[in-house]
């Protein structure tokens, strides 16, 4: 089950255990941050999906799916605006 939560996000807590849901992707921009795109995937689906990724990049867990440096920055602007709403 895939969920797109975007807009639900900045109105009320997301439980992902008791929607069911496999994938939930929402953007921090809703909730006051920096345009940074957020998922949440199941861990049965973490082993078996098949990223598109650089060579250099590392084959194990969620870092697989990383395709570049990080934006630390929208991390931190994110990370901020949780801690705001919290």
């Amino acid at each position: 089950v895939y969920v797109d939560a975007v807009h639900y996000v900045p109105h009320g807590l997301v439980d992902v255990q008791a929607l069911g849901c496999d994938f939930l992707v929402c953007s921090a921009y809703k909730f006051f941050g920096p345009h940074l795109g957020i998922a949440y995937v199941a861990d049965p689906w973490l082993e078996h999906l098949a990223p598109y990724k650089v060579e250099p990049a590392t084959n194990i867990g969620p870092g697989r799916f990383e395709t570049g440096t990080q934006s630390f920055e929208a991390i931190a602007g994110m990370s901020a605006a949780v801690e705001y709403l919290a």
